[in-house]
């Protein structure tokens, strides 16, 4: 059975999936993790992690999004072990090389956004 967890935010209850072995292997056939940023792929993906939509998760706070990605983490603690084995290391690694360019995106183009008014 796969495993889930409720959690509280604000006055909100969200139930946090594990992820499947499909949704891993869809991440990756799909293309998503070399071409979207971190937040376009939570977002186009909340469907399978979670049961928030996309338009509450846009009204989030980062500390709320912590608490999420942190019972993320709880719930697929057995995923994140796989992904210390040696082998796998490289694909961790260049998991967090686009997850961090994409994220230096976002972060610039908000700060462009600032410099414009």
């Amino acid at each position: 059975m796969r495993n889930s967890k409720i959690i509280k935010i604000g006055d909100n209850e969200i139930t946090i999936k594990e992820l499947r072995i499909k949704d891993i292997f869809g991440f990756f056939n799909s293309g998503q993790m070399q071409e979207s940023s971190m937040l376009e792929l939570i977002k186009s993906t909340l469907s399978e992690i979670s049961d928030i939509t996309i338009e509450q998760f846009d009204d989030m706070s980062f500390s709320e999004i912590n608490q999420l990605i942190e019972g993320f983490k709880e719930v697929n603690k057995d995923f994140f072990a796989l992904l210390s084995v040696p082998e796998v290391k490289t694909v961790l690694e260049t998991i967090k090389g686009h997850i961090f360019k994409g994220l230096q995106t976002q972060f610039a183009g908000l700060s462009q956004q600032g410099m414009d008014k």
